[in-house]
């Protein structure tokens, strides 16, 4: 049954984020066939959006980096982002192409939807930690680097401390790493026991970069005289 739910949820979040008009396509690495061929029904008419790649397993960092090197061009903004969260925001996109530069990862700490109180997705309803940390969206501009090391993000997404070592080749290869989770909204779609899931921990914890929020400049006003 709780498998069913979080299918259910992972479904969910794949039809908001294709029905986006301002995502141009939504591309996800599936265990296997059968989830690709039901994702692929989920998508239904917005199928044109869609992409499944059958890999076999759960994707690594690495894969996903390796993935959008060989299937995006030049100049575009990427996001790679778990399978439950979706962008909360019309003007999500518009801040995404007024302050991301190409030496920028914005790594943001996501919102969730089940906590009390935290239903209006305010400024202050970032989870588990006033400051940052809990990321589960990575944005940024192709092309990406030769210095960036993907050898260092040979790892799966849902480990403790995951997204802290995966942003440190990210730092290494001269990358600013930024956290406007109060400005872009993204939100977790995880309704069944959100703060008593159990992972397993990352090895070489130490090897890490953690992301403090950090509010994007405020758009200057403009008077007329």
């Amino acid at each position: 049954m709780r498998k069913e739910i979080r299918v259910k949820e992972f479904a969910a979040v794949l039809r908001m984020n294709l029905a986006n008009p301002h995502i141009k396509s939504v591309h996800a690495l599936c265990e296997t066939q059968e989830a690709a061929d039901y994702f692929s029904a989920v998508a239904n008419e917005l199928s044109h959006k869609a992409v499944f790649t059958v890999i076999g397993h759960q994707p690594t960092y690495k894969e996903l980096v390796d993935y959008v090197k060989q299937a995006f061009q030049t100049r575009e903004i990427v996001c790679i982002m778990n399978g439950d969260i979706f962008f909360n925001s019309e003007k999500d996109h518009l801040l995404i192409e007024k302050h991301l530069q190409p030496n920028h990862l914005f790594s943001l700490t996501r919102h969730e939807i089940t906590d009390t109180g935290h239903q209006t997705h305010t400024a202050e309803s970032c989870p588990f930690t006033v400051n940052g940390g809990s990321s589960d969206t990575f944005i940024f501009y192709t092309p990406l680097p030769d210095t960036l090391d993907t050898s260092k993000m040979d790892f799966r997404q849902n480990l403790f401390g995951a997204e802290a070592v995966f942003m440190k080749p990210w730092a290494d290869a001269g990358y600013e790493i930024w956290n406007p989770c109060d400005d872009i909204l993204t939100l977790h779609l995880h309704q069944d026991r959100i703060h008593f899931e159990r992972y397993a921990t990352i090895d070489n914890p130490t090897n890490a970069v953690y992301n403090p929020k950090t509010p994007l400049p405020p758009i200057p006003s403009h008077t007329g005289t």
